[in-house]
């Protein structure tokens, strides 16, 4: 279930907007974030992380699955996609995935 919708506007910066669902012990966010000028490569650091790369529309995003949490961030042009996950089966969470247009 939807339980809360946050926006942040930053004229200067960036625009986003986060969708928070939770059943029980589960939860999901979506985030979306458009900047408003170039965006550098995003960088995570992998020493000690669970982390791979996926194809999403023809760009990379970045995942790591751990202790029932799934983490995904991708980037297209301006606008930068977080997905972040505990408690939801792994399966399930790349359904949702998989859904991103």
């Amino acid at each position: 279930m939807l339980k809360e919708v946050d926006a942040n506007i930053n004229e200067n910066f960036a625009n986003s907007v986060c969708f928070i669902f939770r059943n029980g012990k589960q939860s999901f966010n979506i985030e979306y974030t458009r900047f408003l000028n170039k965006v550098g490569q995003i960088v995570i650091p992998s020493d000690q992380r669970n982390i791979s790369e996926i194809t999403i529309n023809d760009s990379p995003a970045i995942v790591s699955k751990e202790d029932g949490q799934y983490t995904l961030t991708y980037q297209k042009g301006k606008t930068n996609l977080l997905f972040f996950s505990d408690g939801l089966p792994y399966s399930e969470c790349e359904k949702i995935i998989a859904s991103i247009r």
